[in-house]
């Protein structure tokens, strides 16, 4: 039996871009973005109900694997957590430190969120930073905004208006909602 070749697939979102994906025999393998639209079409239809439902502005629930073999158990670790926090809602590098008991790893789990090469599906756009910045995102800060947004997410220098200051205690205090 001949071992299955990875497929790359693209699925546009009018007013964002296209999201690229490849997919293994193990699973889903990692995701890009472009603001321009793709002639690639190979629609995979877990992926695909995945990303119209959280287009539609409801917690997306994965039903998919994830191709997770070549990455450490610390990156799963902090992962793993990640995928915890909330549609609609953020958390702090920190935060995911001191949920790891490894509160002075906050660099490192800059690092692990950095490195996660399933965005959306994996909310690393839901992590910022303690002091409200939005910090980084493999897809662009344009795309962070847009998806925050997207999820009605107030972020202080972002979207966020009125009370800044209760939503920086928020963050300190783990991240808001908690």
């Amino acid at each position: 039996m001949s071992p299955l070749k990875n497929k790359n697939g693209s699925i546009h979102w009018e007013d964002f871009g296209t999201i690229f994906y490849t997919w293994s025999h193990e699973g889903l393998q990692n995701i890009s973005f472009s603001e321009k639209q793709s002639s690639t079409k190979e629609d995979h239809p877990a992926l695909k109900k995945f990303f119209k439902a959280y287009r539609e502005g409801h917690e997306a629930v994965r039903d998919f694997p994830l191709d997770i073999q070549n990455y450490t158990s610390f990156q799963r670790h902090v992962w793993h957590i990640i995928s915890a926090i909330p549609f609609g809602e953020v958390r702090s590098y920190q935060w995911i430190a001191d949920q790891m008991g490894q509160p002075a790893a906050v660099r490192a789990v800059g690092q692990a969120v950095g490195a996660n090469p399933f965005p959306i599906v994996i909310p690393c756009h839901r992590v910022v930073n303690a002091n409200g910045e939005l910090g980084g995102f493999s897809g662009g800060i344009e795309w962070k905004k847009k998806l925050l947004a997207m999820e009605g997410t107030q972020v202080c220098n972002f979207v966020c208006k009125k009370k800044p200051r209760s939503i920086l205690r928020g963050l300190r205090k783990g991240g808001l909602g908690i």
